[in-house]
């Protein structure tokens, strides 16, 4: 998560400083409306840079990975560029529009203002001026949209093909919004620091929007599929799959996903639960936990998911194993456990993955596991060299730091990695900076939304 607050505190502080830069200050006074007339540009500022970030982080860049340190933590940096998006945009309209309403009840009386200087009907500042009246109206109403839109995109029990059209209308709401920012922003701020500056990132948020509309994003590493095979596992409400993607998979590393589509639905992230073999097949193992992977389950129990055409885009993710401790703590919570099987499978059949630390204990964190999940478990990780704990809930208590204490030697030569609910590896995280506070414990943030 440090990356993320530190990404998120270094654009507020830069957008901030840019502004102080290019503002003129002296104007203002200890009255209400002289603050209300810098509150309103500083805001306005502040929400067109949040909102162009988070619409190129929505891009799927393969840079934006490597800076953030994966597709997941960027969309987490996304979500909460969102969240800052409703309270700016909330302090935006007060001090805008709120302020009105205000003014026409009587709460507060407008000063008087002196005339403004003529300027020539040809040129652009007076062209700008003119559409004033017409941007503070889209701009004030698209708010509401986005307000509306930010919501829903923020419930967890919206069904992901509503998210994701809810998306598309909040890249026509930014649209907007850069219209009205154009149209309003002093205009003898766009030759300073802050007018370049916001120039620039609305020019690649509304590229990013436009790409985002016409459903272009990740277009380039999508390859079409066939689904080959269509099982359950031991486990029954979990199938994997198995995708034939005929030499077209760029191949991908141990620990990474890809967003798999069916017709008719809008693509869904699962981990890719194999290593790869340079065949263009890849599978995954999907737990049946909404509507979508439910209708999964349902189709590969009537046998009719077999032979279906998919699209698969990626691969995304930074999970990766490469590290230079000598020991090494997977702790897998529930279907958590695919992010590690593709480096299980690696280890267990193919030589040149044998290059690894001294040691490796994997902790699956479950719920009364089948026996037989657990016996191929068992097997796989035998195979791959590693030890395995199996932390089964339903007969004790949940996997702490003393269960870890029990396998590790040095924790100043550890690194920890950690796939499964969120809460469960927040307490864990913590539990374990306990011990060394600079110890390497890699998450997964597996929340796309």
């Amino acid at each position: 998560m440090r990356p993320i607050r530190s990404i998120l505190l270094a654009l507020l502080t830069t957008l901030t400083l840019l502004w102080l830069l290019s503002m003129d200050l002296s104007g203002l006074k200890p009255s209400y409306f002289s603050i209300r007339y810098f509150v309103v540009q500083y805001s306005g500022v502040l929400l067109m840079g949040i909102m162009s970030v988070a619409m190129v982080l929505a891009l799927r860049l393969p840079a934006i990975e490597r800076i953030t340190g994966g597709l997941d933590k960027a969309y987490r940096l996304h979500k909460w560029l969102g969240i800052a998006t409703l309270v700016v945009g909330a302090l935006h309209w007060y001090w805008a529009k709120g302020t009105k309403y205000l003014v026409r009840s009587g709460i507060l009386e407008r000063p008087q203002r002196g005339a403004r200087p003529e300027l020539d009907p040809a040129s652009i500042e007076a062209l700008l001026r003119s559409q004033k009246k017409l941007a503070e109206i889209a701009g004030e109403w698209a708010f509401y949209l986005l307000l509306g839109l930010l919501v829903l995109s923020l419930l967890k029990r919206v069904r992901y093909s509503l998210f994701r059209y809810s998306h598309k209308l909040i890249a026509a709401t930014y649209l907007i919004f850069v219209f009205h920012s154009v149209v309003l922003l002093r205009f003898d701020q766009w030759l300073t620091p802050n007018g370049i500056a916001l120039a620039l990132l609305m020019t690649l948020g509304s590229v990013a929007a436009v790409v985002s509309l016409f459903d272009r994003i990740g277009r380039r590493r999508r390859v079409h599929g066939q689904i080959t095979q269509a099982e359950i596992e031991p486990d029954p409400s979990v199938i994997r799959l198995t995708v034939d993607t005929h030499g077209r998979w760029p191949g991908h590393r141990d620990g990474q996903f890809a967003y798999l589509g069916f017709k008719g639905e809008s693509p869904h992230p699962y981990t890719l639960s194999a290593s790869d073999r340079g065949d263009g097949k890849i599978s995954f193992s999907i737990k049946a936990l909404g509507d979508h992977t439910t209708e999964l389950l349902q189709q590969t129990q009537a046998g009719t998911l077999t032979g279906q055409c998919v699209t698969v885009e990626g691969p995304y993710g930074q999970f990766g194993f490469d590290h230079s401790a000598s020991e090494q703590i997977w702790i897998a919570g529930g279907i958590g456990l695919a992010a590690f099987t593709a480096r299980l499978d690696a280890l267990a059949h193919q030589p040149a993955a044998q290059k690894q630390p001294a040691r490796i204990t994997l902790f699956y964190c479950t719920r009364a596991a089948s026996p037989e999940s657990i016996a191929q478990l068992e097997s796989l990780a035998q195979q791959a060299g590693i030890q395995l704990k199996v932390i089964d809930s339903a007969k004790r208590d949940r996997l702490d730091v003393q269960d870890l204490d029990a396998v590790v030697t040095d924790w100043q030569d550890t690194a920890v990695w950690f796939c499964g609910p969120t809460h469960f590896g927040l307490t864990l995280k913590a539990a374990v900076r306990k011990h060394n506070a600079r110890i390497d414990f890699h998450r997964e943030l597996f929340e796309m939304r």
